[in-house]
C-alpha cells in the first residue's frame, strides 16, 4: 500500500497522545474523587462536584482532599520517573542494535496492560486511590510514554533522507500539537458525557489500536539480521562512565567549563519545571476554576506555544539573526515573568492566567538554542552522549524537582497556595544569570561544528521543536550520523 510509505508511526503516535493527555486530565479529577470520599470519608455526592462545579463548598473541599491527594501524586512521581529513566537512556542504543519495532510494540503493551489495569480498579467503586498505583507497573516495566517517544523520533530518522525529514518532523510536530489539543478538548466533555470507566475503556481501546497498527501496517526500519534481546544483552550496551569521561574531558579554549556552565543553566532551567505538576491543583483550589475550564485553557496555551516557539525559531532567530544565548535568554525571562503573574493570580484576577500564557509562548525557545550551543561547543560524535547526559539531567531534576513543589504547595495551600510560582521564577532566575554571565564569553567553537556551519544550507540542515514541553532535535546524517536526542518532561493533568 503506499500510503503505509508515507504514514507509519503518526498514527500510533497521534493515538497515543490524545490519551495521555485525556488520561492525564481524567486520572487528576478521579484520584481527587476517590480521596475525597473513598480515603477521607466526605460526603460523596459532594466530592463528586469537584472539579465540576464552582461554589464555595467545593473550593473548600478542594483544600482539604488535595494534601492527601498530593501524598498519593509523590509516590507516583518517583515510581513514573526511575525505571524509565534507564529505558530513556539506553532505548536509542538498543533499538540501533535491536530494532525500533520491538521497543515500540514494548512500550504500546505496557501502555495498554496499564490502561486495563486502571479500568478494571475503577469498576471498584470504594477502592482506594492508592491501589491506582499497582496499574503502573506495566508500562513502568516497559518504558512507558517517554520511551515510546523517543523510538519513534528515531523511526523518523531511519525512514527519512535530509531532503524529506524536514517534512516529516513537521509533521511529528503537528502530530504531536493535535493529539495534544484534542485530548485537552475532549477530555471534560467526555468525562461529564459518560463516567470515568467508558473513559478508560475508550483509552484502552486506542492503545490497542495503536499496538495492532504497529505490529501490522509498520515495517522495521533497521535493516538486517537482528537477534531477540535479552537482559544480558541489554545490560551490554549500559556505559554511564563512559558518558560522564565524555562530558568533564579537558578541552581546548576553555570549552570544558563551558559546556559544563550550559549544563547547569538546563539543570536551573529544568528545575523549575516542576511548578506543572502541581498548577492544575492550583487553579482547582485557589481559582476554583472546573476541569472543563482548565482544560480548555491548556488547549489553547498549546497551541500558543506551538506558534510561539516556531515563530520565535523562525523570526527571531533565522531571519533578525538573534544569537542563541540572547533568545535563550529572552525565552527564561518570558517563562518567569509567566509565573509571577501565575502567582499573583486570584479568583478575582483569574485573568491574569490568560495573560500569564500569551507572555510564556516563547518557552519552547530556549531548549533549542542551549542544544543549538552545545552541537557547537563538542564534536559531531560527541553529541549523543552529552545529550544522553542531558536526558539524565532533565529527567532526575524533573522528578526531583515535582516532589520539591508538591511539597511546598502543601505547606503553603492554606496560606498561600501561589507561592510555588515564585519559587519557580527564582529558579529559572538563576537560569538566566548564567546566561548572563556566557554572554561575555565567547562560544568555543568546536573545528568540525566550524567547518560545518561554513557549508551552504542546502548541505547541512537542522530542525529543532518545542510542543508542550516535549522536546525534539534532530540533525542530519550530514553533521552527526541520523542523530535524535530527545528530552522529556510530562506535564501532570
Amino acid at each position: 500500500m503506499a500510503w503505509n510509505k508515507y504514514v507509519t508511526v503518526e498514527v500510533p503516535l497521534l493515538l497515543c497522545m490524545f490519551c495521555l493527555m485525556l488520561q492525564l486530565n481524567v486520572s487528576t479529577n478521579m484520584l481527587i474523587y476517590r480521596t475525597c470520599y473513598a480515603l477521607l470519608d466526605y460526603d460523596e455526592s459532594e466530592c463528586a462536584l469537584l472539579g465540576k462545579v464552582e461554589n464555595e463548598t467545593t473550593a473548600s473541599l478542594e483544600r482539604k482532599v488535595q494534601p492527601t491527594f498530593n501524598y498519593i501524586n509523590m509516590v507516583s512521581t518517583v515510581m513514573n520517573s526511575l525505571v524509565p529513566l534507564v529505558f530513556c537512556m539506553y532505548v536509542g542504543t538498543w533499538s540501533d542494535k535491536f530494532g525500533r519495532k520491538p521497543f515500540m510494540l514494548l512500550s504500546l503493551i505496557g501502555l495498554t496492560l496499564t490502561n486495563m489495569t486502571t479500568t478494571i480498579i475503577v469498576l471498584f467503586e470504594n477502592a482506594s486511590p492508592w491501589l491506582f498505583l499497582i496499574s503502573f507497573i506495566p508500562s513502568l516495566l516497559t518504558g512507558g510514554f517517554v520511551t515510546l517517544m523517543i523510538v519513534i523520533s528515531a523511526y523518523l530518522a531511519d525512514v527519512s533522507t535530509s531532503q524529506t525529514r524536514v517534512v516529516r518532523m513537521a509533521v511529528y510536530e503537528i502530530v504531536m500539537g493535535l493529539g495534544t489539543f484534542l485530548g485537552n478538548i475532549v477530555s471534560s466533555y467526555l468525562l461529564y458525557g459518560t463516567d470515568y470507566k467508558t473513559v478508560y475503556i475508550i483509552i484502552t481501546g486506542l492503545h490497542g489500536v495503536a499496538t495492532i497498527y504497529t505490529f501490522f501496517f509498520i515495517p522495521e526500519s533497521i535493516k538486517g539480521e537482528k537477534q531477540v534481546p535479552k537482559l544480558k544483552h541489554l545490560l551490554k550496551y549500559i556505559n554511564l562512565t563512559d558518558i560522564a569521561k565524555n562530558t568533564f574531558k579537558k578541552r581546548p579554549n576553555n570549552a570544558r567549563g563551558y559546556l559544563l556552565a550550559v549544563l547547569g543553566i538546563i539543570f536551573f532551567q529544568t528545575f523549575s519545571m516542576g511548578e506543572m505538576s502541581v498548577q492544575t491543583l492550583f487553579l482547582r483550589a485557589k481559582l476554583n476554576w472546573t476541569l472543563t475550564k482548565i482544560t480548555i485553557t491548556s488547549s489553547v496555551t498549546s497551541v500558543g506555544n506551538i506558534i510561539g516557539t516556531i515563530g520565535g525559531t523562525y523570526f527571531l532567530y533565522k531571519l533578525l539573526k538573534i544569537g542563541e544565548l540572547k533568545l535563550a535568554l529572552f525565552s527564561i525571562l518570558s517563562f518567569s515573568a509567566a509565573s509571577i503573574l501565575r502567582g499573583l493570580s486570584t479568583m478575582d484576577k483569574d485573568y491574569f492566567i490568560y495573560i500569564a500564557s500569551f507572555i510564556g509562548i516563547f518557552n519552547g525557545i530556549q531548549g533549542i538554542m542551549i542544544r543549538t550551543i552545545i552541537s557547537y561547543i563538542v564534536s559531531p560524535e560527541e553529541i549523543g552522549k552529552i545529550f544522553a547526559l542531558q536526558s539524565i539531567i532533565m529527567n532526575v531534576n524533573m522528578m526531583l524537582s515535582n516532589l520539591l513543589f508538591q511539597a511546598i504547595y502543601n505547606a503553603t495551600l492554606e496560606t498561600d497556595s501561589g507561592i510555588f510560582y515564585f519559587v519557580s521564577a527564582t529558579i529559572n532566575g538563576l537560569a538566566g544569570v548564567g546566561i548572563l554571565l556566557l554572554l561575555n564569553v565567547k562560544v568555543p567553537v568546536h573545528p568540525e561544528a566550524a567547518k560545518e556551519a561554513e557549508k551552504p544550507e542546502n548541505e547541512f540542515r537542522k530542525i529543532s521543536m518545542n510542543i508542550n514541553n516535549f522536546e525534539v532535535l534532530s540533525i542530519d546524517e550530514k553533521r552527526s550520523s541520523n542523530t535524535i536526542s530527545l528530552g522529556f518532561s510530562t506535564i501532570p493533568g
